[in-house]
C-alpha cells in the first residue's frame, strides 16, 4: 500500500512540475512579446503611442484571459494594466493623444513587469 501511495504522489509532482513549466514557458513569451514593444517604440520613434497602447494592452488582457481558462494563476497587475492600456486606448482614438505621449504605455508595461518581478511571477 504504501509503494502505491508514493507513485501517486510522485505521478501528481510530476504533472504539477510539467503545469508549471508550460506556465512558465508562457510567461516569458509574453513578457518577449512586451520587451518587444520596447524595441518597437526605441527603434521606430514615429510609432504611433495609441498602437503601443492597444498592442501593450492587447497582450497583458489576451495573456491573462488565457491564464484563466488554463487555471492557472493571473496576476492582479496583468489585469490592471491590461485593462488600463486597452482603456486609454480607446479613449485617445475618440477624443485626440494619449497625455505623456509614448511615456505613459511604457511606463505602465513597466510597471506591469516590475511588479510581476516583486510579486515573482517571473
Amino acid at each position: 500500500m504504501a509503494r502505491r501511495r508514493s507513485s501517486i504522489y510522485s505521478r501528481r509532482r510530476q504533472r504539477r512540475s510539467a503545469r508549471r513549466a508550460r506556465e512558465r514557458r508562457f510567461e516569458i513569451t509574453v513578457y518577449l512579446l512586451i520587451f518587444g514593444l520596447f524595441a518597437l517604440a526605441y527603434f521606430m520613434p514615429n510609432t504611433s503611442p495609441n498602437f503601443i497602447a492597444a498592442a501593450g494592452g492587447a497582450i497583458l488582457t489576451g495573456s491573462a484571459l488565457w491564464q484563466t481558462a488554463r487555471g492557472w494563476r493571473v496576476n492582479i497587475f496583468t489585469w490592471i494594466g491590461g485593462l488600463f492600456l486597452l482603456g486609454i486606448a480607446f479613449l485617445a482614438t475618440q477624443g485626440g493623444g494619449l497625455p505623456g505621449g509614448m511615456l505613459l504605455p511604457i511606463g505602465i508595461l513597466i510597471g506591469v513587469v516590475a511588479a510581476s518581478v516583486i510579486d515573482g511571477d517571473l
